[in-house]
């Protein structure tokens, strides 16, 4: 499929997993901004995405061994649509924007959903979660 991310590796327990990532998010991405192609937009990196990520109940392997190529990830990832936001979320957030980006782990084909989240300051910041494909 075209633009799809391809990662391969070796699959490790994901306690110890969520520990490199956790360096190495704070080491190589947290701050970083990467403009996303389809919509122009640039995306912000920050501890509040990594923190979704890291301690979210489903961080399993799929979605923390992609934080390794989340740049790449975030640039490609084609815009789905627009949520509002709703009575749990924060005073500042203006809404959701949901993007796609096909991601081959391993050999299986998997489907990972860009959430940027836009703040009223007119900044845009990430997280994601994984669906794959059955």
């Amino acid at each position: 499929m075209k633009n799809t991310i391809i990662i391969n590796c070796n699959p490790i327990g994901v306690q110890k997993l969520k520990l490199l990532t956790k360096q190495f998010y704070n080491e190589k991405l947290h701050g970083l901004k990467v403009t996303n192609i389809d919509k122009g937009i640039t995306v912000l990196f920050s501890s509040v995405g990594r923190n979704h990520v890291l301690y979210a109940r489903n961080a399993g392997f799929e979605k923390l061994i992609a934080i390794y190529k989340l740049p790449e990830i975030v640039k490609n990832a084609k815009f789905t649509n627009f949520k509002n936001p709703d009575a749990r979320d924060a005073k500042n957030i203006i809404g959701f924007m949901n993007f796609k980006c096909p991601v081959k782990i391993n050999g299986v084909m998997q489907y990972f959903r860009i959430v940027v989240r836009i703040s009223t300051d007119g900044k845009f910041f990430y997280d994601h979660s994984v669906r794959v494909k059955k």
